[in-house]
């Protein structure tokens, strides 16, 4: 089985109309619920999703939860035939441009402050990767349909804004805690622009976007995640057994993401 993260309490409002990622009583693995470095920890059924590892291979089903971060970000608007630009190429940023090819996005911009990620961008398929300075306002590209700004810095959501073509899709994920300043706020609703907030997955709907998504032979996501993000398990699974605080912390910085053997 997999895991959702947001453990929903099944009978507030929000519950009640199928949003339970917004759960007013939502406990979050890691962070309101304590567990997630334990050998063993307990959490309800109710959140548990099963998972065919003869179709989906074990270290890709680990990841299920980030990955579906992406799926849900990525199914908020409509990508056929649209232009897109994803500001953040770490690991939620890849798998957004792995889904964004697949839901039939006509070109991918990446941008991000990292030379090393963005490689891993071009592998995933963006069309063009693009390297910005830290704290750069106003990149000189041109406009597009859809922005999926997946870092957080607030220099990097007016980026994403001005980016984004009249009438355009501002996909907000990346989270940074603290008040922002939105620069020329009038030019959004003068331009008719949409910003649209994305939390979690859906649940459950989000996980079967997921498993339809990773159970797939044909279109390659599963096998570039391996390759892209876990880098094909070199360094990147790590016994928990002989979890030692320093060297683990090494590897978090070298890689996007790791996995915990048991």
């Amino acid at each position: 089985v997999s895991g959702e993260s947001h453990i929903f309490c099944g009978t507030c409002y929000q519950c009640r109309i199928d949003q339970k990622h917004v759960c007013i009583n939502e406990k979050i693995l890691g962070i309101t619920y304590d567990g997630c470095f334990a050998q063993s920890f307990k959490i309800p059924a109710t959140v548990l999703w099963p998972t065919d590892i003869t179709k989906i291979r074990p270290e890709i089903a680990a990841i299920q939860e980030p990955f579906g971060n992406a799926v849900h970000a990525c199914s908020v608007v409509d990508l056929r035939g649209k232009s897109v630009a994803v500001f953040g190429c770490g690991t939620i940023g890849i798998f957004t441009i792995l889904i964004a090819k697949n839901y039939g996005a006509s070109r991918i911009i990446a941008l991000d402050v990292s030379e090393r990620e963005l490689q891993k961008a071009k592998e995933a398929g963006a069309n063009d990767c693009i390297l910005l300075q830290e704290q750069e306002e106003n990149p000189n590209i041109e406009k597009v349909d859809v922005c999926f700004e997946m870092a957080g810095p607030n220099v990097s959501v007016n980026n994403a804004i001005s980016t984004t073509r009249r009438g355009g899709n501002i996909v907000l994920f990346g989270l940074r805690n603290g008040d922002f300043i939105i620069k020329n706020f009038d030019k959004i609703i003068a331009d008719g622009k949409n910003l649209i907030s994305v939390i979690g997955r859906e649940v459950f709907k989000t996980w079967y976007l997921t498993k339809g998504l990773l159970e797939n032979n044909h279109n390659g996501i599963a096998e570039k995640i391996f390759h892209i993000v876990l880098e094909n398990g070199r360094d990147t699974i790590v016994s928990f057994n002989e979890f030692k605080s320093q060297p683990f912390e090494k590897l978090l910085i070298k890689h996007p993401k790791l996995l915990f053997k048991f």
